[in-house]
């Protein structure tokens, strides 16, 4: 494979685990300090219990989210993504928003009780980046003209549990605003 590597200027670099899970704590020590529940899902994902911001306006949200994305940057050095929801996947929805999105700046936070900004996030979210969707359950949906988020959530419930079984029929409540995923306690 010396030949191909060369061609294509790839560059290989050893696995630094230890450093990796090291900076990982760091995140998560600084996101638990901003809420009473701290839900670490993977080494760089977490899920956060702001219920006691949630009374809060949008933009006092945004401005609280936006001070724990800078917190998190100024003390470890790493750039994050947070989106902030009613339930986990529209949150793992709005960071995808808040990471790719350039009026987003990193933070997006999700009206709660407004549709029509859930409908629109899930129309700009292409449904292979649903969280618990994928690549293979993404082609098999598109054959049946579901390729937006929107799409899936507006789907025929009986068809997404019998097609996809209850891990699909969660997802899809999921995205239609009904908790299914709880946070997990540590």
């Amino acid at each position: 494979v010396r030949s191909i590597i060369e061609q294509h200027e790839v560059i290989v670099c050893s696995a630094n685990f230890a450093l990796y899970e090291d900076l990982s704590q760091r995140v998560m020590n600084v996101l638990d300090r901003y809420t009473p529940r701290l839900d670490v899902y993977s080494i760089d994902e977490a899920f956060l219990d702001l219920g006691a911001v949630a009374s809060l306006s949008l933009a006092r949200q945004r401005a609280y989210v936006a001070d724990v994305r800078a917190t998190v940057r100024r003390w470890t050095g790493i750039p994050i993504s947070i989106g902030v929801a009613s339930t986990k996947t529209l949150a793992k929805a709005a960071a995808e928003y808040a990471k790719k999105a350039r009026d987003a700046i990193g933070v997006y936070a999700l009206p709660g009780h407004d549709p029509t900004a859930r409908e629109a996030l899930l129309r700009w979210l292409p449904v292979a980046d649903v969280w618990g969707i994928g690549a293979r359950r993404a082609a098999f949906l598109a054959g049946y003209s579901i390729t937006t988020a929107q799409d899936f959530a507006q789907a025929d419930a009986n068809w997404v549990r019998r097609h996809l079984t209850v891990t699909g029929a969660r997802t899809q409540l999921e995205l239609r605003g009904v908790p299914c995923l709880p946070l997990d306690d540590p």
